[in-house]
């Protein structure tokens, strides 16, 4: 390649020719210099091309680029027209797409160079906005959930109180609450349970559930360590776990257990349940969550107990408990309590407390559980008369709560305490509840507990239950039928009929 010679200072240094020669080479201001590489037409990856480099136009990515520590954007910029530059774009950041399945968010900065036109892309990363991860949230929460949810009003109303529930939300809450919603539904279809293993198609769905998840995470922790905390601000906390909880429950996560005894354990470190009912702030979810942690611990081993839960008292519990009607448990309150109490004697029983002892104990549990009337059933939120189907679910709670007690407690077999007679006590409720109800979701605790009594049982109560479980299908969006329907049958296969063989790991039999 022919070299540019520069006019020399000196006219004594060459021979007459050479300065010809020379002067017929030389550059004068009115013919600005031009490199021999520079083409005329514009080639060369885009960040050479940017930063106005020679590109040595490798594919898929130059070696100017990659011996620089730098990203090579490749060869086209679907977002600049034929006659645009890309280095004439202005401004200080952009967005650029390589493809329609990789969205990537490139920063741009200013060069150093002289310049104001010349920009250089500084950093790359693979990652959707935030506004993006939301804004689909949100069409998914409009277009799917909130017309079930909400299906007996009108198209006006649903869309007012859509907006208003969604205006003043915690965004990443939001969107892990949807993102669950999202990946049970699709589970749902599958007839599977929420697993990524079993629905690889969602995996930059379950990725995007676990990336906000973290970051609730780290927001309840930032609020945790505050020095001087107020109730909004201890509310905020437990409305975030709380939201973690369900989430984790609607996809089977493995951290559900852990945040409910974070959730009580914050409770009685921090605040206490007389607080939370005197200023009303978070009663639903921490109703919701006592509730839940008390029945988990029915279907969950004596030895692996949430135990904060242990630590408030049966007063408190109560108090809690009966404040509203859950039309998923309708339990009368005094039997949630015998729940409670039986699930602990339990656990004394596991830790080595000599069965002579407890046996007195359970006796009186037993009786109370006997003595409840359905007729004479009273709660603070009002048992309303024109509703037949209550009382009978709260004979088929006595009969479970019965039968729950008898196959876990240190009792001697007698015609009173037998197995045999509260369960067929416990199914001839559950067949009288069937006509009444029109979802069966109220049966939610007492089809396990018949479920476990059935595995020496009539094969026709056991195809009821199944019958029961598949049918709320049709009213859950969740795994929970799969679920139990599963444990049991590997349950009855088992040939045991032990409770805690039946639920080796903690179980979330309310969701």
């Amino acid at each position: 390649m022919s070299s540019i010679t520069p006019p020399t200072s000196s006219p004594a240094s060459s021979s007459g020719p050479a300065k010809t020669s020379a002067s017929s080479r030389s550059v004068t201001p009115e013919q600005p210099r031009k490199k021999k590489w520079a083409p005329k037409s514009r080639t060369g990856c885009l960040t050479c091309r940017a930063r106005r480099i020679k590109c040595d136009e490798a594919k898929p990515a130059c070696k100017k680029c990659v011996s620089g520590g730098r990203t090579c954007q490749g060869y086209e910029d679907p977002f600049v027209t034929s006659h645009q530059h890309p280095a004439k774009v202005q401004g200080k950041a952009g967005i650029r797409l390589q493809s329609s399945n990789a969205p990537q968010v490139w920063p741009i900065a200013s060069s150093r160079r002289a310049s104001s036109k010349v920009v250089e892309p500084f950093r790359t990363q693979t990652l959707e906005p935030f506004e993006c991860d939301f804004a689909q949230c949100a069409k998914y929460y409009f277009e799917v959930v909130h017309p079930i949810a909400f299906y007996k009003l009108d198209t006006d109303k649903r869309v007012r109180m859509a907006v208003a529930n969604i205006k003043n939300i915690n965004r990443p809450r939001f969107i892990i609450h949807a993102t669950a919603e999202y990946l049970n539904r699709v589970s749902r279809a599958q007839n599977a349970l929420p697993n990524p293993s079993a629905l690889p198609a969602s995996r930059k769905e379950w990725n995007k559930f676990h990336r906000y998840a973290l970051e609730v995470l780290q927001d309840v922790n930032q609020n945790i360590e505050q020095h001087n905390p107020t109730p909004e601000s201890m509310a905020a906390v437990l409305v975030r776990i709380f939201s973690l909880i369900n989430s984790e429950l609607y996809t089977l996560g493995p951290s559900w257990r852990a945040h409910i005894i974070g959730f009580l354990a914050f409770i009685k470190m921090k605040w206490n349940l007389g607080s939370i009912l005197k200023t009303g702030l978070t009663i639903p979810s921490t109703t919701w969550v006592i509730t839940n942690a008390v029945l988990v611990n029915t279907t969950s081993p004596p030895n692996n107990q949430i135990m904060p839960v242990y630590d408030f008292s049966l007063d408190e519990i109560r108090q809690v408990f009966s404040r509203q009607f859950y039309s998923e448990l309708p339990c009368p309150s005094v039997l949630f309590l015998c729940i409670h109490r039986i699930s602990q004697l339990r656990m004394r029983l596991a830790n080595g407390e000599p069965a002579a002892a407890l046996r007195p104990l359970a006796r009186a549990i037993l009786d109370e559980v006997e003595l409840f009337d359905a007729n004479s059933w009273t709660e603070p939120w009002g048992v309303p008369d024109d509703k037949p189907a209550l009382r009978v679910l709260a004979r088929a709670y006595r009969a479970a709560v019965r039968l729950y007690g008898i196959m876990t407690l240190p009792l001697p077999t007698t015609s009173a305490h037998g197995k045999e007679t509260a369960r067929d006590e416990l199914m001839a409720h559950v067949r009288a509840a069937m006509p009444l109800l029109d979802a069966k979701l109220a049966l939610h605790w007492c089809l396990p507990v018949a479920g476990v009594a059935l595995a020496d049982g009539p094969l026709e109560d056991r195809a009821l239950v199944e019958y029961v479980l598949m049918g709320w299908k049709q009213d859950m969006e969740f795994y929970l039928p799969f679920h139990v329907r599963d444990t049991l049958r590997r349950f009855w296969a088992s040939g045991s009929t032990a409770w805690d063989d039946c639920w080796t790991e903690p179980f979330p039999p309310l969701c």
